[in-house]
């Protein structure tokens, strides 16, 4: 096939499993869904209090937990911490109708929230540091590396 009908069939399946998602406030099994309309209407008002993390919604197979991007103080350091939660086996949902501040974190219901809380505290404490530590031209080139 050639490209640009392999692009084409790409943006097709993306938009259509988006508007998919966002009709329906629970998926098929009857869990949560963070990007149905309804949700992205409920929760895109939240107000966070000062808080950089909230868990908000639970279902059968995962717990959601709503972060405040705001909180970073760079692009980078929302990079690093969102490819160490990653790396960790946890998803997380930023864009795709939400607000730029706003994101949600995924974690399966076998992990407690205390644990998972920690972890979330401890991968922004992580990716700080980094920040704080690694000059500019180090964080281009980190940002740059994860593009390939």
């Amino acid at each position: 096939m050639k490209r640009k009908t392999l692009l084409a069939i790409g943006v097709f399946c993306f938009c259509y499993c988006t508007m998919i998602a966002q009709s329906n406030p629970q998926n098929e099994s009857g869990n949560f869904n963070p990007l149905a309309k309804e949700n992205l209407e409920k929760y895109n008002t939240y107000s966070f209090k000062n808080n950089f993390v909230v868990f908000l919604e639970s279902d059968a197979t995962n717990n959601y937990y709503f972060l405040d991007l705001s909180k970073f103080s760079s692009d980078f350091e929302f990079q690093y911490f969102y490819k160490l939660s990653i790396n960790a086996g946890y998803n997380i949902y930023y864009n795709h109708g939400l607000e730029p501040d706003k994101a949600w974190f995924v974690a399966k219901k076998q992990k407690s929230k205390d644990r998972v809380l920690n972890l979330i505290f401890e991968f922004k404490d992580e990716a700080q540091k980094k920040n704080n530590t690694f000059s500019e031209t180090k964080k281009n080139n980190w940002i740059q590396s994860q593009k390939s």
